[in-house]
């Protein structure tokens, strides 16, 4: 991991205290000692974030440092399962992506299937999220390969998880030109309809946050 994504899951963890009522964000801004205004600029990405704001977020959501880091695998060599973690909090509209970097829960898998995978976490569908009815249902659970190099060159075969404006979803994609094309697969709700979103002012690791490559559901 670099500071980078350091950097964007602290701001996702404070965006998710907001998002999910936790807090607002004068009461967030009280609490780190800072004004709102501030606190609003750092969080929608109009302002840097500094060393100082930085420490005051992660004592905000009471973690440290090493929390923002992706757990560090245990050997394998000789173990025929490993387990991948859940992220807490759904994939829906309104909720960023990820929404913590808080675990709950996880699931086996063998160690071979997972091998043809990078960094796979889980995720959960929420209960609104039904853009991609019927291959993808509300409370599925995905299992996400977040290769740089499957979310750079995405295929309207495929299925990713997405951060739009508006929060999490789950869309084919694939970059046509110098856009990306955003594509459900329920188009006879309302408000379900393609989109493109021109990439010359948006990083598309950014958008595209991980390839579906399982889905499990409850039976």
């Amino acid at each position: 991991m670099n500071f980078t994504a350091a950097y964007r899951r602290l701001l996702d963890n404070l965006n998710a205290l907001v998002a999910e009522g936790n807090t607002t964000e004068s009461g967030l801004a009280e609490h780190m000692n800072y004004s709102q205004p501030q606190v609003h600029n750092v969080l929608k990405g109009e302002r840097g974030l500094t060393p100082e704001f930085a420490d005051a977020g992660l004592r905000a959501l009471g973690i440290q440092l090493e929390d923002l880091l992706p757990e560090r695998k245990p050997s394998t060599k000789d173990s025929p399962f490993r387990e991948v973690r859940i992220l807490k909090g759904h994939i829906a509209a309104g909720q960023p992506f990820p929404l913590e970097v808080v675990w709950s829960g996880s699931r086996v898998f063998t160690t071979e299937f997972l091998n043809r995978y990078h960094d796979p976490i889980l995720v959960k569908v929420g209960k609104s999220e039904t853009s991609m009815l019927p291959t993808i249902q509300p409370n599925d659970l995905l299992l996400l390969d977040q290769s740089p190099e499957r979310r750079r060159h995405p295929k309207m075969t495929r299925i990713y998880a997405v951060s739009l404006e508006e929060g999490g979803t789950v869309k084919r994609c694939e970059v046509v030109g110098r856009e990306l094309v955003v594509m459900p697969e329920n188009m006879q709700q309302r408000g379900f309809s393609p989109r493109t979103i021109p990439l010359a002012d948006h990083d598309i690791l950014d958008i595209i946050r991980g390839e579906v490559v399982w889905i499990g559901r409850e039976l």
